[in-house]
């Protein structure tokens, strides 16, 4: 990132316009919650053996002994199905005002309620980090791949279940999907958030209402320790404007 004009940032992101800032942002993730309604499908249609979340995490991460964070965990549901398919090292996070307290109690999961965007965890915690039906639903796509780039370790794996098309985006009927992004976005997105060999897969192709409606799964590797070198580096390393 450019030194040029940091002292001048520095003077105009003061106390008040950050507050702002984390006010909107903060009003943003709450309309994304999942409260009471964000799971996998009813008992009968969480068959880890055959769901097709499962199967996606048997091809991409067959060692089910590696430490995975799950992005929009929803109720617990899912977590729970992939805890009984084997991957018992597993986290999962949401922004879901009840999920945590169902996840507990209809699940037996422990959640962590936290923004995905700005997670507590330090950094290289995990191996990899997934998220099924998450990515969609961040105002921020850049953000979050640097921080999922942040909490992955060196060569950690990132890997997203996504929707494409026009269906996911209709501006009257589904307030939630914020970037519905064609696949070379998608791969740009995730090439600048420090990720290499990204792979976007179509997972299936279909028509909804006349509007296409895809699957995406985007596949890749940390970078390294997080040395993107380009513009993103002091982003990624910490390199915050308010001075120590």
């Amino acid at each position: 990132m450019s030194e040029c004009g940091h002292d001048i940032l520095d003077a105009y992101y003061n106390d008040e316009l950050k507050m702002r800032i984390g006010r909107t942002w903060a009003s943003i993730m709450r309309c994304q919650d999942g409260d009471d309604y964000d799971e996998c499908g009813p008992a009968e249609s969480r068959d880890h053996n055959n769901h097709p979340y499962t199967k996606i995490l048997d091809k991409y991460l067959p060692n089910k002994s590696i430490k995975i964070l799950e992005l929009g965990a929803g109720d617990g549901s899912e977590t729970r199905m992939f805890m009984d398919h084997g991957y018992e090292n597993i986290t999962g996070i949401t922004v879901g005002g009840k999920n945590v307290e169902r996840a507990k109690k209809l699940f037996n999961v422990e959640l962590h309620y936290m923004d995905m965007h700005f997670m507590d965890f330090p950094n290289e915690s995990f191996d990899a980090v997934v998220g099924f039906q998450t990515y969609e639903h961040t105002p921020a796509p850049l953000l979050l791949g640097l921080e999922i780039n942040r909490v992955l370790k060196s060569g950690g794996i990132m890997l997203m279940d996504v929707p494409g098309g026009e269906w996911h985006m209709q501006k009257e009927s589904n307030p939630h999907h914020l970037n519905v992004l064609e696949p070379w976005q998608g791969h740009a997105m995730l090439m600048r958030s420090g990720f290499s060999n990204v792979e976007c897969i179509a997972r299936s192709t279909g028509v909804n209402e006349g509007l296409e409606d895809s699957k995406y799964i985007f596949y890749g590797k940390k970078n390294g320790s997080g040395g993107h070198n380009n513009h993103f580096n002091d982003v990624v390393n910490g390199k915050f404007l308010t001075k120590e």
